[in-house]
């Protein structure tokens, strides 16, 4: 499986030096079921347009894509969340999305795959 997550530059330093990073926000009051660490995956809705959908309720100085093995597809919980429609770009029409959310990810089952940085219209790293 293929996913990915929009997240700012300490998140993505932790990944990279190969820590466990650890979030047990239950995100109340957001339109999500979603506990912890969202992604998406990439047959559901291209990253790119997914920035729009997630500007200005999440970070996304990078967006990372990831590869997973079996174990870390187990990690993941499969929920849902309800956010702006990309393609109109107003606050009002929305599109519900399938988020995978897990409390803790590493590199060791989270493989990254290419690590974009926002406004930038190419990979800024690729494994």
């Amino acid at each position: 499986m293929r996913v990915f997550r929009y997240m700012s530059e300490p998140e993505l330093k932790k990944l990279l030096t190969g820590k466990t990073i650890y979030n047990h926000s239950a995100h109340e009051g957001q339109k999500t079921n979603s506990v912890g660490f969202c992604f998406f995956n990439v047959d559901d809705i291209e990253p790119t347009k997914a920035y729009f959908c997630l500007l200005g309720i999440a970070s996304v100085d990078y967006l990372v894509i990831f590869n997973l093995d079996e174990e870390g597809e187990k990690l993941l919980t499969k929920s849902q969340g309800t956010y702006r429609e990309p393609e109109v770009g107003n606050m009002v029409d929305k599109i519900d999305l399938t988020e995978y959310c897990t409390q803790r990810y590493s590199t060791e089952h989270f493989q990254i795959y290419q690590i974009w940085q926002s406004l930038i219209p190419m990979p800024v790293v690729k494994f």
